[in-house]
């Protein structure tokens, strides 16, 4: 199953820079809230996650800017996943501006750890069921 998840968002003023367009450190956030409402629009929080003694840290990053957002621009992220492997897993984000003109994509690679001691896990089945339909084929 190929879904994608889109989370929709406004940029606000506090986002641009001098030259009046979003600065490129927000779509990082934007990339983080589309991820975030992702897992919880499918009942796993992740607040829950990390209760249940997970925490998964961005060790790779790529970002693609093609177009500038300008302020209150309402924005689409669409998110879904290139794979969830046993220890790691690597979202795909797409932004696009309101007339649907592609504006950044790019990915974020998370590893999986043990909230306490920070050493490599494994990824629960409870998660990788819920981020299942999100992988591309």
């Amino acid at each position: 199953m190929n879904n994608k998840h889109i989370y929709k968002t406004r940029t606000r003023y506090s986002e641009i820079d001098g030259m009046k367009i979003v600065h490129n450190s927000n779509y990082l956030i934007y990339f983080e809230e589309a991820r975030t409402d992702l897992v919880r629009a499918n009942n796993y929080s992740y607040e829950q996650i990390e209760k249940d003694g997970f925490m998964f840290p961005i060790s790779e990053i790529k970002l693609n800017f093609k177009n500038p957002i300008y302020y209150d621009e309402l924005i689409s992220v669409f998110t879904y996943l290139e794979y969830v492997k046993n220890f790691s897993l690597k979202f795909l984000y797409e932004i696009y501006k309101e007339n649907n003109e592609l504006a950044c994509k790019g990915y974020t690679i998370h590893a999986c750890l043990d909230k306490n001691s920070y050493k490599i896990l494994e990824i629960n089945d409870k998660l990788k069921s819920a981020l299942k339909k999100y992988i591309i084929k």
